[in-house]
């Protein structure tokens, strides 16, 4: 069969979903000619439609090689590489395409996707920008424009961005989210649902939307709505399956209950393992390997195993995060016993007469959030004004090159090389009169422990902290410190120092070489 035919009949298949022929016809086309560009470029496109995205990069590369000076091939490179999680590579690509074809508007919008998967926020809007220069009515450069703008704190700007959005496109559902993430950064929360709903009635499947909303509900204290949004979090099998465990009775069944979000989470929802074994079953707990040893001494868990182990035999199953719906927490019966995790190993000598402070200063830098959590280290240097205090780091991950910064001189006592996992951060823990912590696993860690712990809050929190309030249903010996606005720590950090004098003169009361737990 002649090249100009296989490419008709790939063409044909291709248009009617018969993606399947239409490979075979590629392959037929590229076995004659193994450079030619429809193949190739079909080709990469009909491997990111059925969700081969490492062959879709394959083709796309090969086409980009074979062809250099086709824009469209590095384009649909970086966007390959983009989805396949290549951010560099993903660039790459872009910019030269852009070079190819300066003033395609298509290229700049994509460019600055993959430059805000990288958290280069100011680079993204600029490209953003001037997509809307070359096209100003690219409804989805107005939208995706918004992103980075949030990011900056600019929410004015992010406002009209994507009102302009929705003007140009009103059945845009990622538009309607957009606004709504917005909107509730600006306190709009009423807006924020309506918005959210909005997004949900033009794409009722949306996960983002559906999920955002339902943290939405659960940051307002609306429970009821709030935790049934939130399991669209999970694959939509999952609320279906015939094993998934719904709160009723056990009568010895093995249930599985598995930790599918991040440390913090999983430290926060191994509260529910007693009210689980009031309904009678065996329970095997599946979790981050980091977190094993720390919670293998939790009661009635019969087995624990971590998320790269083999699954052991079950009944029934329940994400640690579903407890709440199956068993109907609302905010008046959330289960807040602490302690509900200790360590028995002894990390520190005991010392009298000096308060024994652990530090965590910011969170896994993958979150998508992580820039508003965050703190430099250098903005505790107010701390060390304080006498009678050790602070100990309790970071770990790429922050911990601050301590050696000549620009934060808060003086730490390291001792991070010797954490492993979360028992051996648990051990710190247990010897330290107070932690101070961003938004992090630190942080969950200590109020599961029954420590006092002080939690420094961006000022649009994560839902579990809701608003305004100083205190935490889940933790009975946390307190809150929030932003008061957007992006601004100073004032946060001010508080935290005079509170950390009182307690530091409420502690001279105690004996603190006996380990005495000041209030916190």
């Amino acid at each position: 069969m002649s090249v100009t035919k296989a490419l008709e009949l790939a063409m044909q298949h291709h248009r009617s979903g018969r993606l399947a022929e239409a490979e075979s016809f590629c392959h037929s086309v590229l076995s004659q000619e193994p450079g030619n560009a429809d193949a190739l470029n079909l080709l990469s496109i009909i491997a990111r439609q059925s969700g081969r995205i490492e062959l879709a990069v394959e083709f796309a590369a090969r086409g980009a090689a074979a062809h250099p000076h086709i824009a469209e091939f590095h384009a649909n490179l970086g966007e390959f590489s983009r989805l396949a999680g290549k951010p560099d590579m993903a660039v790459a690509s872009f910019q030269r395409a852009i070079e190819l074809k300066p003033n395609e508007p298509t290229f700049h919008n994509h460019l600055g996707m993959a430059l805000g998967g990288m958290r280069q926020y100011e680079m993204a809007a600029r490209e953003y920008q001037r997509a809307i220069e070359l096209k100003p009515d690219y409804a989805e450069a107005y939208a995706c424009l918004s992103g980075p703008l949030r990011q900056l704190d600019r929410l004015a700007e992010a406002d009209a961005a994507i009102r302009t959005a929705i003007r140009l496109q009103p059945d845009m559902p990622a538009a309607q989210h957009n606004l709504a993430v917005v909107l509730a950064d600006q306190g709009r929360f009423q807006e924020a649902i309506a918005a959210y709903s909005r997004a949900i009635e033009l794409k009722p499947d949306s996960v983002e939307a559906r999920c955002h909303l339902g943290e939405l509900y659960l940051l307002l204290g609306d429970f009821e709505r709030g935790w049934k949004e939130h399991e669209w979090r999970l694959p939509i099998a999952y609320p279906n399956n015939p094993r998934r465990w719904d709160g009723g009775e056990l009568n010895g069944k093995t249930i599985l209950l598995y930790g599918e979000q991040g440390f913090g989470d999983v430290i926060q929802f191994v509260r529910y393992v007693p009210m689980v074994a009031e309904k009678g079953g065996r329970i095997i707990l599946v979790c981050h390997e980091k977190l094993v040893r720390l919670l293998a001494g939790v009661p009635h868990i019969a087995q624990i195993v971590s998320l790269k182990q083999p699954t052991p035999a079950f009944d029934v199953f329940c994400p640690l995060l579903s407890l709440p719906l199956a068993l109907g927490t609302t905010l008046h019966n959330i289960p807040a016993n602490v302690p509900y995790l200790k360590s028995e190993r002894p990390r520190l000598a005991k010392k009298p007469h000096v308060l024994r402070v652990g530090l965590a200063w910011a969170g896994n830098p993958e979150h998508w959030d992580d820039l508003r959590r965050s703190i430099p280290l250098e903005q505790f240097a107010p701390f060390s004004a304080i006498p009678g205090i050790e602070f100990y780091s309790l970071q770990i991950g790429p922050a911990t090159r601050q301590k050696n910064d000549s620009s934060a001189p808060l003086p730490l006592i390291d001792l991070t090389a010797d954490l492993h996992d979360f028992a051996d951060t648990a051990a710190i823990v247990a010897n330290l009169d107070l932690v101070i912590s961003v938004d992090t696993a630190a942080a969950h860690l200590a109020g599961a422990m029954g420590k006092p712990v002080w939690i420094l809050l961006a000022a649009m929190p994560d839902w579990r902290w809701m608003l305004k309030r100083e205190d935490s249903p889940w933790y009975p010996t946390m307190r809150l410190f929030r932003q008061e606005s957007t992006g601004s720590w100073s004032h946060v950090i001010r508080r935290v120092v005079d509170s950390l004098a009182e307690f530091r003169q409420a502690s001279t009361q105690l004996s603190i070489g006996d380990r005495g737990q000041p209030q916190s």
